[in-house]
């Protein structure tokens, strides 16, 4: 949990990231990150759009919650 709130924290700050680039700013092992930004993704969280060989990730926008 702890390691998806760097990673969410980290890419509302820069969005259209790299997942080594996220690896390196919040200091885990790269398999480790692109591992959690896939499960974030499956889970509606992330998405992430190909250029080139890589795939540049953003959190999805939340959408406000209606009282």
């Amino acid at each position: 949990l702890a390691l998806r709130a760097k990673i969410t924290d980290y890419l509302r700050e820069h969005p259209g990231t790299p997942g080594s680039t996220v690896a390196t700013a919040v200091h885990v092992r790269k398999e480790l990150v692109l591992a959690a930004l896939e499960a974030m993704q499956s889970s509606g969280r992330t998405d992430y759009f190909q250029r080139g060989r890589a795939q540049l990730w953003s959190v999805v926008a939340e959408s406000p919650t209606c009282p």
